[in-house]
Parts: structure tokens; sequence; C-alpha cells
């Protein structure tokens, strides 16, 4: 089990709850977690960007933002291909991850709404403040809609050389997520 810095909720299994963080080494860990680089996936395509909040969680206030862009493939057939790339950066900690995707893929059925998705890799460009992370997302529908429990959601997590463990996300305050099954 790895411990989560200033976790406001936690993700098990294909189940996305919001997870506000906004994480630094000075806090107190207040959840457990068990994770890893996702092993499979099935074959499809995820693409998106936008912001989070940052939340401290403590007061539950949210203290600034992260920005998130990535895109993010499966190839077809059993021991398909990942292919992409992610740029994330927390404005508040300025963890920057600019890294490849290597492993994941689609985590929901063809067609099942919400679209699942989970990526993660260890290659990461020199100016990345981290190089092993893991992020999941999920496409709840187009933006805008004013639909409560309709809104995207963007969750990622990563280590540090000490073996520290940290996580930021929950519910995109603007942008868009795109999970295309094939």
């Amino acid at each position: 089990m790895h411990t989560l810095r200033r976790t406001a909720a936690v993700l098990i299994g294909p189940a996305l709850a919001s997870l506000g963080a906004a994480c630094d080494r000075l806090d107190t860990p207040t959840a457990v977690v068990e994770y890893g680089i996702i092993p499979g996936g099935g074959p499809g395509k995820a693409t998106g960007g936008g912001q989070i909040d940052i939340v401290d969680a403590t007061t539950g206030a949210t203290i600034g933002k992260a920005t998130f862009g990535f895109n993010g493939r499966r190839e077809e057939g059993t021991n398909g291909v990942v292919r992409g790339h992610i740029n994330y950066l927390n404005h508040v900690s300025g963890v920057h991850l600019n890294c490849e995707i290597e492993t994941g893929g689609i985590t929901s059925a063809p067609g099942a709404e919400p679209g699942t998705a989970s990526f993660g890799g260890y290659e990461c460009t020199p100016n990345s403040t981290f190089s092993n992370f893991t992020f999941d997302v999920v496409d709840n529908g187009e933006p805008g809609t004013g639909e409560p429990g309709r809104e995207d959601s963007f969750i990622i997590r990563y280590d540090d050389d000490e073996g520290n463990h940290f996580a930021d996300g929950g519910t995109i305050r603007s942008g868009n997520i795109q999970v295309h099954n094939k």
C-alpha cells in the first residue's frame, strides 16, 4: 500500500470518485490507496485537456488549479501497442509532467457510458518533476450540458525518487475529455 497526501476522496477499481488533492511533502498522510501502472485496458483512444481545481484537504477550499492535455491510444489485439503523450502542470506545487504514455487503454466496455480510460508510463522529458505516473479519465458527455453528475474527470498519480506518492484531480472545471472504444 502507498500513502497519498492531502486526499479528499479515493479511486477504487473502475468506479471513479472525485479526488481533490493538493499534494506536497509537508502534509501528514490522510488516505491510503493501492495503485500501480495499469497493465491492460482495451483498444481505443482517449483525448482531452482542461483544468482541475487544487483543493486544500484540511479546509476544502480551492487553492489553485492544474492544467493538463493528453492523447492516448491502444491498438487492437491482446498485445496492442500503447502510444500517447501527457502534459500536466500543477500551478500550486509546480509539479510538471511532460511524458510519453506507455501502458493502459480503454477501461469501459464499447458503447458504455461513461467512457473510462487509464494510462501510465515512465518516460518523461528532463524538465519533468517526476517520471512514474498513472492517470484515469472519465468521459461523462459533452461539456456545458448543465446536468449534475455529467462532468468529466481527470485523476493523476505520481511518485518521487524517495518513494512518496501523490495525487491530484477530480471533476474538470473547464475543458473536455473524449473516450472512444473500438
